[in-house]
């Protein structure tokens, strides 16, 4: 439930003001409110991101391996050779 905020000065208010005070409904005092509270703000990164993502089934494997988290590979050859899996 959502409640949009009144004038504090206002008997009209009393009931949304306290509603809001308990906690009980989200404040909304603008459209991004209701998109934050309803996690939709993801939706317009995400089709930013279907517009730059590749056409090509490898580069897509790829890129859906890749994280932000870091990763430790590990590798039994000499730090100087870049091709670990080569094997």
């Amino acid at each position: 439930m959502f409640t949009v905020p009144g004038r504090i000065t206002s008997p009209n208010n009393l009931g949304s003001n306290a509603l809001i005070q308990q906690g009980v409904t989200n404040r909304v005092t603008n459209v991004r409110d209701v998109l934050k509270a309803l996690n939709l703000q993801i939706v317009e990164h995400q089709i930013e991101l279907a517009s730059v993502l590749p056409n090509d089934p490898a580069e897509t494997t790829i890129l859906k391996q890749l994280s932000h988290d870091p990763m430790h590979l590990a590798c039994d050859r000499p730090f100087g050779r870049l091709a670990c899996f080569d094997r």
